[in-house]
């Protein structure tokens, strides 16, 4: 391996900068309409039950939560890395390895990620790709032997089906978003989110991602009525959230239930700096969610033609640019 796994390049000690780091926030919400060939699900989706995997199989919490932060990340140059491409061009183990280091350092470098997250991506990633047979990149896909995995843990095939509701309040109507996101989608982003703000509140990294990766267990069974509906419930919500979540960690041992709602109770008590860092990054999936899809929508020339270079740069721009222009599409 050319790159030194150790290396702290440019991280940071200080905390991340919330308005530098929204732009990446942004960029991650892309995962979610991505359904990438060799894919069933969307990438967020695919981590989510990736990550469920690793946590049930008693994987070390903080790596797992370092190993799929790094993937999410990887996923905005990548998407679709992991089924398998490299290896059908023939690329070799290390040329693959370096690349993948390559992207990830981008981010930490361009996003200014404090050393000790930076640390934990980087390990992470070393880890993984130390595990993979020499020549073979596949390894890295960790596929799933997904009837078996349905059958002991449902309730993560519940939330990868189960649509969230939208935005709603009990004093206006329902604005139901199309296409809706799944609960997998959000607590993957969530989870991730939670990870990359854990310096901030000085948070435990695999603690955070494991209260976002379980604070919709509920969802499993109960449909996602969003806020009215939870404020029409009244005094039963509790019960019933509490029912849902013990009918989802049914089939574990009591001592993996036991672990899996202590992280629960602590999503959004701010007392907690895990408790703070779930928080801030719930609050930031549910707007930038919708704002994703208020930027897709608002796209003019400028961006399209200018700024994002779809025509991009070449022998042929000039003639591709004054064919689109000559359409006129923006005076219809």
């Amino acid at each position: 391996m050319n790159i030194d796994a150790t290396s702290t390049v440019v991280a940071k000690e200080e905390v991340l900068d919330h308005f530098k780091i929204s732009s990446l926030f942004i960029q991650l919400q892309d995962l979610k309409r991505q359904q990438p060939l060799g894919y069933s699900y969307s990438i967020t989706e695919h981590l989510f039950i990736e990550g469920w995997n690793r946590i049930i199989k008693g994987e070390n919490i903080e790596q797992v939560a370092g190993i799929i932060t790094a993937k999410a990340l990887l996923s905005i140059t990548f998407p679709g890395f992991e089924s398998g491409f490299f290896k059908e061009l023939d690329l070799e183990k290390d040329k693959v390895t370096n690349i993948l280091y390559g992207a990830l350092y981008q981010y930490i470098k361009e996003y200014e990620i404090n050393k000790n997250l930076a640390n934990l991506l980087i390990d992470s990633l070393h880890h993984e790709l130390g595990s993979i047979t020499e020549g073979s990149i596949t390894g890295f896909t960790k596929k799933l032997k997904t009837e078996a995995f349905q059958e002991q843990a449902p309730f993560v095939y519940q939330l990868v089906k189960q649509p969230r509701a939208g935005a709603t309040n009990p004093n206006s109507s329902r604005m139901l978003l199309l296409p809706p996101e799944s609960h997998a989608d959000h607590c993957l982003v969530t989870a991730v989110y939670s990870v990359l703000l854990a310096p901030t509140y000085e948070a435990d990294f695999g603690t955070s991602f494991l209260i976002a990766m379980s604070h919709h267990l509920h969802n499993a069974s109960l449909p996602d009525m969003g806020y009215a509906g939870e404020m029409a419930l009244g005094d039963h919500l509790q019960f019933i959230l509490d029912q849902s979540r013990r009918k989802a960690l049914a089939v574990f041992p009591m001592e993996f239930q036991l672990k899996i709602l202590d992280a629960i109770y602590k999503h959004e008590d701010i007392s907690l700096p895990e408790g703070q860092a779930s928080a801030a990054a719930d609050v930031s999936d549910r707007v930038l969610d919708i704002y994703w899809r208020i930027k897709a929508t608002k796209i003019d020339k400028k961006q399209l033609l200018d700024d994002l270079e779809l025509i991009h740069p070449g022998p042929i721009q000039h003639f591709q640019n004054s064919f689109i222009r000559s359409l006129q599409l923006w005076n219809r």
